[in-house]
């Protein structure tokens, strides 16, 4: 804690599982109707011993991300909270295709309708 820190006391350190990130492709989706595009960039957050099994999986996460995000009405992207619900259901896809939550989050690092 912060106050054993400052009064010099015994300070036990405890870690977790090592973190590990794994990169999805970078997404860039045509909106339909529309002259613009999703532009898209996740990262996976799990431990370090599951990063191999994660981007040996790959192709079937992408495949999952991009058939869902190409569903969305594009109008939805210009309304308020889209981030967190497209984030929720990304994780939801990654959950079930992986078949045990593996993925303790997953990172939306770049977001952009261009």
């Amino acid at each position: 804690s912060p106050s054993a820190l400052l009064s010099g006391g015994d300070v036990t350190e405890t870690h977790g599982p090592l973190p590990g990130y794994v990169d999805v492709p970078r997404i860039m989706l045509p909106l339909a109707g529309r002259n613009r595009q999703l532009v898209l960039s996740i990262k996976l957050e799990t431990t370090a011993d599951h990063v191999a099994g994660i981007t040996q999986q790959m192709p079937r996460i992408l495949d999952s991300f991009n058939s869902f995000l190409s569903d969305i009405d594009p109008a939805a992207f210009d309304r308020r909270g889209v981030l967190e619900i497209v984030r929720a259901e990304l994780q939801t896809r990654v959950d079930m295709l992986l078949g045990e939550p593996r993925v303790g989050n997953v990172l939306i690092t770049e977001f952009a309708i261009q």
